[in-house]
């Protein structure tokens, strides 16, 4: 079927995926807009735009050694990923296939000991209790 034959059907569907497209963007955009106006207050638009606010933040040293730290922990984070658990994957996937549906249990984990807490407030710091502990700790 080609796209002139989809009809109506599609037009809705592409119009529909459009909308939710730009009210994903439209925060992100004037947020964007905002960060580069030199003044805004009471209008629809910024009375001009700047880079200075951009020049300023990547002219801080404390900024650039936050920025370094996190890149550092983000590609850590990625080559060891890379390096340890996709070969084991493939090991497990190939050489012990009885193994597989314990790694995909082991896979999941993560995400749902996340639910799980969020669920019981283990982990949660709004949990009741939680701040009396913290203040307790340091006495």
């Amino acid at each position: 079927m080609s796209r002139a034959e989809a009809g109506p059907a599609s037009l809705y569907h592409r119009a529909v995926v459009y909308l939710l497209f730009a009210i994903l963007v439209l925060p992100l955009l004037g947020t964007f807009v905002y960060s580069i106006a030199s003044s805004w207050s009471a209008t629809i638009l910024p009375a001009g735009f700047t880079l200075k606010w951009y020049v300023q933040l990547w002219s801080d040293p404390r900024f650039l050694m936050a920025f370094g730290q996190s890149l550092l922990v983000c590609v850590g984070a990625l080559v060891l990923s890379v390096v340890l658990i996709l070969p084991l994957l493939f090991v497990v996937h190939y050489h012990f296939p009885r193994l597989d549906a314990l790694m995909n249990i082991l896979i999941l984990l993560p995400s749902r000991c996340r639910r799980w807490c969020r669920r019981w407030g283990c982990c949660n710091s709004t949990a009741p209790g939680h701040w009396r502990w913290w203040a307790r700790r340091g006495s």
